[in-house]
């Protein structure tokens, strides 16, 4: 899976209504922007994370769907 299609899996997600983590820190991803040489991680409290597509690729991602109390943990290296 590219990074592009990584991020269209979690901003899928997201307007579901479910969250998106990052492992590290467990910050709160709101949304997902790739471009042709960097992957931008917008986050809750306003910040911005930019990547290179292959660390993006792989982070480890935590998706939270609250409304059937399953978590759903993904490396996208996997």
């Amino acid at each position: 899976m590219d990074a592009k299609e990584l991020a269209e899996v979690i901003n899928e997600f997201i307007a579901r209504g479910s969250r998106a983590y990052v492992r590290r820190g467990w910050k709160e991803i709101v949304r997902v922007e790739v471009g042709r040489k960097s992957v931008r991680l917008f986050y809750a409290d306003g910040g911005v994370a930019r990547l290179a597509p292959d660390v993006f690729t792989q982070m480890h991602i935590v998706i939270d769907f609250y409304a059937n109390s399953l978590r759903y943990s993904w490396r996208s290296s996997h």
